[in-house]
């Protein structure tokens, strides 16, 4: 998948993505990794069906903070302004029900 979003086959990243995450499942920074890649190549509004992908699937770990950091800055830097409130509304309830 690496080499893949290194030479921007998004389209082909996303698919084995997609395989990775049901058969392994996928971590934080596997998300920001190809959040990054649809950025860069103008695909923005891809990344609110990889958050949206994340919040179906339960909470974000926080635990994960190198890949929460990549992927905030990812979203921030792509513009998907509700994406970045919906990850905040994840790390918020996450947080709350930990104590």
């Amino acid at each position: 998948m690496m080499e893949l979003l290194r030479q921007d086959q998004c389209d082909l990243a996303a698919r084995v993505f997609s395989t990775i995450q049901s058969e392994y499942g996928a971590d934080l920074d596997m998300y920001a990794k190809m959040a990054v890649a649809l950025a860069r190549n103008g695909l923005t509004a891809e990344i609110d069906l990889l958050i949206d992908e994340i919040e179906k699937g339960g909470r974000i770990v926080c635990d994960e903070s190198r890949g929460l950091l990549r992927l905030v800055k990812a979203v921030i830097v792509a513009g998907r302004k509700e994406s970045t409130v919906n990850i905040y509304g994840m790390i918020m309830r996450n947080s709350s029900s930990s104590y």
